[in-house]
């Protein structure tokens, strides 16, 4: 090898070595920045807990020492503690004794809003949850779910009794039809399994037909976002329930709903329409799900 090849060979080696070690500094410092982000968000969440726990405590001596001397003013600050611990007892049990406890969490529910840190309320239509946004007797009656169908939770046992204590009073109508509307996000062009028991189901308005327990509707669907709708009727489908999955692989696909779409359904045009979610469905205690909106891609 003459001097001159042996000094190219060099110098590129020399910039390959370069060029990886630089490479690698750049994953380092991105790793170090993902730890110090987790780090940040711990933290954060940490002291978030610990100051709801401690404001919670202090609303709960408040609320009882004012049980018998002023109930409005007792019941505000059940209500707050109900805003920061949504399964907590004993402002559970001080609004099931008023037998509106489901009006109260369907309250909470419309004027929930994310802890995050955000520069625009628009935030909410790029925050999604799974869900079903479900009605009974086309809307004819107020009350609802944002339940998924999973088998016991869309007509269940108890459903007339709950109702009517939510309501004060007897149903005028039985809730035996139930139809509920979401959104399904497909990640790739492909063969997609729904399973279950349900009666027609609509994709972005066409029939794709009724789901039958021992028989599952294997469909060829684009990627992209697709509207759903299902329904269900108590004497046919008594057991409710959907599932989707991509044929290959069984990889789950959610429906879902953003958050404001969750709080306008539930936002009544006067208090006295006001719906009452009986499935107690709590955006804190579900799940947001990590789905791009398209909205969102084409900005």
């Amino acid at each position: 090898m003459s001097i001159r090849s042996f000094s190219v060979t060099t110098a590129v080696l020399f910039l390959l070595s370069t060029s990886v070690s630089a490479a690698d500094e750049v994953a380092a410092g991105l790793v170090t920045h993902q730890k110090l982000v987790k780090q940040a968000q711990d933290s954060y969440r940490r002291a978030v807990e610990r100051s709801t726990s401690q404001t919670v405590a202090r609303l709960l001596r408040i609320a009882k020492s004012l049980e018998k001397r002023d109930a409005a003013k007792a019941e505000k600050a059940y209500l707050e503690i109900l805003r920061l611990d949504h399964e907590h007892a004993e402002a559970r049990a001080f609004f099931r004794k008023q037998n509106n406890l489901d009006a109260v969490l369907s309250r909470l529910v419309r004027e929930w809003s994310p802890v995050v840190v955000v520069q625009e309320s628009s935030e909410e239509q790029y925050v999604f949850y799974q869900s079903l946004l479900g009605v009974y007797n086309d809307g004819k009656d107020q009350v609802v779910t944002l339940s998924v169908p999973s088998g016991d939770n869309i007509f269940p046992d108890d459903l007339l009794q709950r109702a009517a204590r939510a309501k004060g009073q007897q149903p005028e109508t039985k809730l035996d039809v139930y139809t509920g509307l979401g959104q399904i996000a497909v990640p790739r062009d492909g063969e997609y399994v729904f399973t279950g028991a349900t009666g027609n189901i609509l994709l972005d308005g066409k029939p794709i037909g009724e789901l039958k327990t021992d028989t599952p509707l294997r469909l060829p669907l684009k990627q992209g976002w697709y509207a759903i709708k299902i329904t269900a009727n108590k004497y046919h489908h008594g057991r409710c329930t959907i599932r989707i999955n991509e044929a290959k692989g069984n990889r789950p696909v959610p429906i879902f709903n953003s958050l404001t779409a969750i709080k306008q359904f539930l936002t009544p045009a006067t208090e006295a329409d006001a719906r009452l979610d009986i499935s107690r469905w709590s955006p804190k205690r579900a799940r947001s799900l990590p789905i791009q909106s398209p909205s969102a891609d084409s900005d």
